[in-house]
């Protein structure tokens, strides 16, 4: 396990983050606006926590005009820990 794994497990341990975090995951990129939608929770709040996954690495951030996509990545690769982002 390396420091990248640490920072990804501290990320996702916030609840709202990680289920944030399950929601990109699944399926097609999702806009800031989606993520407000599905989880009732204020923009800022959602910016947030999509701009700590970001951080991380966990979430790859995609500016399309004027909306913001994030699309869920892994970018841990050692290969020692039991990443939930490395399957």
């Amino acid at each position: 396990m390396n420091k990248k794994c640490l920072a990804c497990f501290k990320a996702i341990s916030d609840n709202s983050r990680s289920k944030i975090y399950e929601f990109v995951q699944s399926g097609k990129s999702k806009t800031v606006s989606e993520v407000v939608s599905h989880f009732k929770l204020t923009q800022p709040t959602v910016s947030y926590h999509l701009m700590e996954l970001a951080k991380t690495g966990l979430l790859k951030r995609i500016k399309k005009g004027r909306e913001v996509y994030y699309d869920a990545q892994c970018t841990c690769g050692c290969g020692e820990c039991k990443c939930p982002v490395a399957d």
